[in-house]
């Protein structure tokens, strides 16, 4: 009850001009800012960032962020313990460079390390389509997403949405597959 209780709290204040109406309402903070306060306002002194190693320069920044702010942060990043793709059964050709050696992503590790150092929120950052949901599966803490991956718009995954009637009108039938 007290997560839900502060979570809409954070929601309210991530508005500016509320005292003018509804109608005034405008955005007043970006996400990382909402989460490292939400954070604060469950007093969870240890974050864990959960993040992809393609995006390792933006996590670094983010790791920063949250250890400027006070909290003991983990970060774990995706291909966190080395493991070949052909362990999964991977195929060279159906690996990203068949010519060479490919190391796959490992979100259970990622969890299980978040679940060791005992991580009072994980916060996930451009995880694949699927390793997020594995992720979330085996951790034990609350976890929130700062970024979803997408790589072709930019880890902006709404972009598609928004342009639905113009450039992805394509989404409107079913996908080939």
């Amino acid at each position: 009850m007290e997560f839900a209780r502060q979570a809409s709290i954070q929601e309210g204040e991530a508005y500016g001009d509320r005292d003018k109406g509804y109608a005034a309402i405008r955005p007043a903070k970006p996400r990382i800012q909402e989460t490292v306060e939400f954070a604060r306002r469950m007093q969870f002194r240890r974050i864990c960032l959960v993040f992809c190693v393609g995006m390792r320069q933006e996590a670094e920044i983010i790791h920063s962020i949250f250890s400027v702010n006070g909290f003991e942060t983990i970060s774990v990043m995706c291909k966190a313990g080395a493991i070949s793709k052909e362990e999964l059964g991977l195929l060279r050709e159906q690996q990203i460079d068949p010519a060479s050696f490919e190391v796959m992503c490992n979100p259970i590790l990622q969890a299980l390390t978040a679940n060791y150092h005992m991580a009072e929120l994980n916060v996930l950052f451009g995880l694949c389509v699927g390793h997020d949901a594995l992720f979330l599966k085996y951790a034990k803490a609350y976890s929130t997403v700062l970024a979803s991956k997408d790589r072709m718009l930019a880890h902006n995954p709404l972009a598609a949405i928004y342009q639905y009637d113009s450039y992805y009108r394509f989404l409107k039938k079913p996908l080939p597959g």
